[in-house]
């Protein structure tokens, strides 16, 4: 039995259209995948939030990088392998 598809976004990406409180899991759990999911999204949501003008495309996807980033905290370079 196959669970019916939604049209429901993740968590992320509701914070990321909001642009508050952004969300992103930490660990293993937050794969390359996982990762360029959320920022596809977030990017999306930066042009949509503009109206979808061309030639931005890049500093919507740089954006979701920072806020990414930000939401996630500095990172430590002594950090246990």
């Amino acid at each position: 039995m196959s669970t019916p598809m939604t049209t429901e976004r993740p968590a992320a990406a509701r914070s990321a259209k909001a642009d508050a409180g952004t969300v992103m899991p930490a660990g293993p759990e937050a794969g390359a995948l996982d990762r360029h999911a959320w920022l596809t999204e977030a990017a999306y949501y930066r042009a949509q939030a503009r109206g979808f003008a061309a030639g931005r495309e890049l500093d919507d996807w740089l954006e979701a990088e920072k806020a990414l980033e930000a939401a996630r905290g500095p990172a430590t370079e002594n950090a246990p392998a």
